[in-house]
């Protein structure tokens, strides 16, 4: 498949090399996308594929995709998210991603969907432009975030303090005096940031923290949820579905769909 091009925006915060990325060099000719500067010299002829990688998908990131979409609007685009929700896949649907896939996920299957979706191109008549009646959705709150490097010194430190406290019982108060801040003065800026409150900013993070136990640990669900401060696990399956978009069993390992594709991987 060497005679095809892919287009990969790499728009993933942390820079560490990718096996992804290698993986898809292997068998089709990539352009990486690390920078704004760097998309009007790589989208000046149409790709055979475009893949956009994220792992904390923001509004720069998303807005890129639409307006990359905008302009190759008959090629194939492939979006790879470490973060989830299921208004996120909603808006990549809406937004005519041809396919969502949430990370990790194992090479094999990248490699599977991309052979799905080059045959595709061509298909459709490039000279008669796509119309799209379905208005622009809007991008979903979760989103809503800026790059870690801008949040400021207080919010490093409330961040900080929330990640190591996870199975302990948080208080804004707490974190707010650590700041030096007055809890009224601390949540205003601590929303203004991160778009979220801080209560629901701490719910997710324990959902997210769960949900990557639930992938890549053998405990059972019971002890994830007390070992991040929930005792009600009806209460924990709400939020799980909530933030995830299905409840914990439907997740990771105990999905049979995963197991399968865990096996097929070996």
């Amino acid at each position: 498949m060497k005679n095809f091009s892919v287009l990969w925006f790499d728009w993933r915060l942390d820079s560490t090399p990718e096996k992804l990325i290698q993986s898809v060099k292997d068998i089709c000719d990539i352009k990486i996308i690390r920078s704004h500067e760097d998309i009007n010299i790589a989208t000046k002829a149409p790709p055979s594929l475009i893949i956009f990688n994220f792992d904390f998908p923001d509004l720069s990131g998303l807005h890129c995709l639409q307006n990359t979409k905008r302009a190759f609007s008959s090629v194939p685009v492939l979006m790879l998210t470490e973060e989830h929700s299921e208004n996120l896949a909603v808006w990549a649907l809406r937004t005519r991603v041809w396919d969502y896939l949430v990370k990790p996920l194992a090479v094999e299957v990248l490699l599977e969907r991309i052979r799905l979706l080059l045959p595709k191109q061509g298909i459709e008549n490039h000279s008669r432009e796509r119309v799209n009646f379905m208005p622009t959705p809007p991008i979903p709150m979760e989103s809503r975030f800026r790059n870690n490097r801008c949040f400021t010194e207080c919010s490093l430190i409330a961040c900080a303090y929330i990640d190591n406290h996870l199975h302990e019982k948080i208080s804004a108060e707490t974190v707010a005096q650590l700041c030096g801040l007055s809890r009224c003065e601390f949540s205003r800026a601590f929303k203004r940031e991160h778009g979220l409150t801080f209560r629901d900013y701490v719910i997710e993070l324990r959902i997210r923290r769960a949900a990557r136990m639930l992938s890549q640990t053998s405990s059972s669900i019971t002890d994830i949820a007390f070992s991040l401060g929930f005792r009600d696990l009806s209460h924990f399956a709400r939020l799980f579905r909530r933030v995830m978009g299905c409840v914990p069993r439907e997740y990771g390992r105990y999905n049979p769909q995963f197991i399968a594709t865990k096996d097929n991987s070996k």
